[in-house]
């Protein structure tokens, strides 16, 4: 989110210079779309835990399998091993396709609002051309500005879950070395 930060608010601030309407609108989106990127962290956090906490299970479980394959073959439990291994699995990508499912639609969203920031632009310029207070060039230069700014800010909704799970692997890898210590 930081170099979204610093990379949109300069392109903001030239907005606004265009005129504060234009400022306005371009800053109103990029709220409008950083709060769908809280928003899908926050509804899909939840999911992407559960699926991680079910892959950790099934890989605990396969590491320990491992070390007592002579005896699963020996017992004949492999068959009931494996379903029980496939069942954490199933778990975890249950919970990872709705998490992925509601990204995706929020993803959708932030297109659509940025389409429609596009529309409110273009619009917000063209009043103030046609009343003489900006230049038709000014309503273009500010529709490609704000744009580009936008992009950014849309590029992070995106982004946000990898990094979301980039932490929570960090996370899960500081807990199983602390489990190997113990």
């Amino acid at each position: 989110v930081t170099g979204v930060q610093t990379c949109a608010l300069p392109i903001l601030a030239f907005v606004y210079l265009l005129h504060p309407y234009l400022g306005h609108v371009a800053l109103l989106g990029a709220l409008v779309l950083f709060s769908l990127a809280i928003w899908n962290e926050r509804r899909t956090r939840w999911l992407l835990a559960k699926a991680g906490e079910h892959q950790l299970k099934a890989t605990d479980f396969t590491e320990v399998s491992a070390r007592n394959s002579e005896a699963i073959n020996a017992m004949g439990m492999l068959d009931n091993l494996q379903q029980r291994w496939l069942g954490d699995q199933r778990a975890a990508l249950s919970f990872q396709a709705i998490a992925s499912d509601r990204a995706g639609t929020l993803v959708s969203a932030a297109k659509f609002v940025r389409f429609t920031l596009q529309v409110a632009i273009l619009g917000t310029g063209a009043w103030l051309a046609i009343q003489d207070i900006i230049s038709p060039g000014a309503m273009i230069a500010a529709s490609i500005v704000m744009s580009r700014a936008l992009a950014a800010v849309e590029s992070s909704i995106s982004s946000w879950q990898g990094l979301q799970g980039a932490k929570r692997a960090y996370a899960q890898i500081g807990r199983a070395s602390c489990r190997e210590r113990v």
